[in-house]
C-alpha cells in the first residue's frame, strides 16, 4: 500500500533520479483531470483491500477502479455524509474501514459494511482536532487509531472502548502540535514525527511523551517529517535536513544529505519514503526527483 504524497510523486516522475541503472525501464502512467480525476493537485493515495485506488485531491476524494473515477465532495448530494474537498490523508484499518482526513472539516469515516461516509467533526471524541488539518492515521498493535494533525497535536482513539485521548502542548510534553507521522516499533514504543528537531516517543513503561535528540546539529530538524520502520531501524525523512537511519537498539544513526559525500542524496527536502519487497528504499524529494537506495 502506498502512503501519502502522490501529488509529489506525480510531479517528480518527469525528473526521476534513479540510483540503479536497471530501473531505467520503469514505465509510469499519468492520471489527470483529462481522465476524470477531480483535480490535478493530489495529496494522498491508498489502495484498499479490494484493489480500489483512493486518491485525495484539492477538490474531493476519488475512487478509481482502474477505468473510471467516482468523486466524493461536500456539494454532491448523492454522497450525503461526506464533508470536505481538500483531502489530506487516507487510511484503511485492519477491519477494512476507511478513514479520510481533510484540511478544514475533520475526519470522514466509512465502515466496511457501508457505502456511505460519516463525518466526525461534531463527534465529541474528535472535537479537539475538528478544525485542524489531518496529516496522517496509524493503527497500533492493540487496534488504537492514532490521528496526527497540523496544529492540534494527536488524538488516540480506542474503537473498542469508544474513548479518545489527546496529546498536545497544553496537556503533555510533546515538542510541537504540528505532527506529521507516527509508527510503533516491536517493543511497543510509539515514535512521533513532529515539526522541529528531534523525535517524540511514548514508551510502553511510562506512557508519557519523551524526546530523543541526536548528539549533534542538525538533529533531524525539519518541518514535515515521515517515518518508516525497517526492522530494528527507523528511517526519518525531514523537509530540511535530509534523511536519517536510526538504530533503535543503541540509537546510533546514519545521516544522508546533499552535503554528505559518503551518503549523498540530491535534496535535503525529503517528503516521503517507501520500501519495496526486494529491499529497495524509494526516497521522494521536494523538487529534485526520486532517489533509490
Amino acid at each position: 500500500m502506498l502512503r501519502k504524497s502522490l501529488y509529489w510523486i506525480l510531479l517528480l516522475f518527469s525528473t526521476l533520479c534513479l540510483a540503479q541503472s536497471n530501473l531505467s525501464a520503469l514505465h509510469f502512467d499519468h492520471l489527470s483531470i483529462n481522465n476524470g480525476l477531480s483535480h490535478n493537485t493530489v495529496f494522498s493515495l491508498l489502495q484498499d483491500k479490494n484493489g480500489y485506488i483512493w486518491i485525495g485531491t484539492q477538490n474531493g476524494l476519488n475512487k478509481y477502479d482502474g477505468y473510471t473515477f467516482e468523486v466524493y465532495q461536500s456539494n454532491e448530494t448523492s454522497k450525503q455524509g461526506f464533508i470536505g474537498k481538500h483531502i489530506s490523508s487516507i487510511f484503511e484499518d485492519r477491519e477494512g474501514n476507511l478513514w479520510v482526513g481533510t484540511k478544514d472539516h475533520g475526519v470522514n469515516f466509512k465502515a466496511k459494511s457501508s457505502d456511505r461516509f460519516l463525518n466526525l467533526k461534531n463527534d465529541s471524541l474528535f472535537a479537539a482536532i475538528s478544525d485542524s488539518e489531518i496529516s496522517s492515521f496509524y493503527e497500533d498493535k492493540l487496534g488504537n487509531i492514532w490521528i496526527t494533525t497540523i496544529g492540534a497535536g494527536i488524538v488516540k482513539y480506542n474503537p473498542t472502548s469508544q474513548e479518545s485521548q489527546t496529546y498536545n502542548s497544553h496537556n503533555s510534553n510533546i515538542s510541537s502540535d504540528v505532527v506529521f507521522d507516527i509508527v510503533e516499533d516491536v517493543t511497543g514504543t510509539v515514535w512521533i514525527g513532529a515539526a522541529g528537531g528531534g523525535l517524540n516517543y511514548i514508551s510502553t513503561s511510562k506512557h508519557a511523551i519523551g524526546q530523543l535528540n541526536l548528539p549533534y546539529s542538525p538533529n533531524m530538524d525539519g518541518f514535515r517529517k515521515k517515518l518508516l520502520l525497517d526492522g530494528n531501524s527507523l528511517w526519518i525523512a525531514t523537509q530540511g535536513t535530509g534523511l536519517y537511519k536510526l538504530n533503535l537498539k543503541d540509537q546510533s544513526f546514519l545521516h544522508f544529505s546533499e552535503e554528505n559525500a559518503k551518503r549523498q542524496i540530491n535534496s535535503n527536502g525529503v517528503i516521503d519514503l517507501l520500501k519495496t519487497e526486494d529491499g529497495r528504499l524509494f526516497i521522494a524529494t521536494e523538487g529534485n526527483g526520486l532517489n533509490v537506495y
